[in-house]
């Protein structure tokens, strides 16, 4: 594992947000933006989210994304459609030129689009919670990369 140095994020190639989601609804559209610009759609389901610890997703960012993609990114996660969900392990990833790999640390928290009723009961923590009012984006999620990886082989 290498150290990132500031004129690796000048060479990325391509990138990825890992969301693990959970919802009881049939199909929700989120879209993400990160550092104010759109990045991509999180789409998930009732049938492909079910639990947060083991559904992991990955979201190809737009390229406008990936160019404005700094050392410490905001990654925003709208809700037009007022639908509860919850989101887990967030994390971006990144390709660089080289073929190096770079990743953030994983988001502290777990983001939910509605406020809970005996979240103590739920979470060991309820600080590891972090719910807004229905309806409104999620609370911005701060991303910064931290670690290099040699090319995979």
């Amino acid at each position: 594992m290498d150290k990132i140095r500031e004129e690796d994020l000048l060479h990325i190639k391509r990138a990825w947000c890992y969301i693990a989601p959970w919802t009881q609804t049939n199909e929700i559209y989120a879209p993400l933006k990160i550092n104010g610009v759109p990045a991509g759609i999180c789409v998930m389901s009732k049938k492909g989210a079910g639990s947060p610890f083991w559904n992991m997703m990955e979201i190809p960012l737009s390229p406008e994304a990936v160019t404005g993609l700094r050392r410490t990114n905001t990654l925003l996660v709208e809700n037009p459609d007022r639908k509860e969900f919850g989101l887990a392990h967030v994390f971006l990833l990144a390709q660089l030129e080289n073929g190096r790999i770079i990743k953030t640390e994983t988001a502290p928290a777990v983001y939910l689009s509605f406020l809970m009723t005996n979240q103590e009961r739920l979470f060991p923590d309820p600080e590891f919670i972090r719910p807004v009012k229905l309806g409104a984006d999620l609370e911005e999620i701060s991303l910064t990369f931290e670690k290099a990886y040699p090319p995979i082989q």
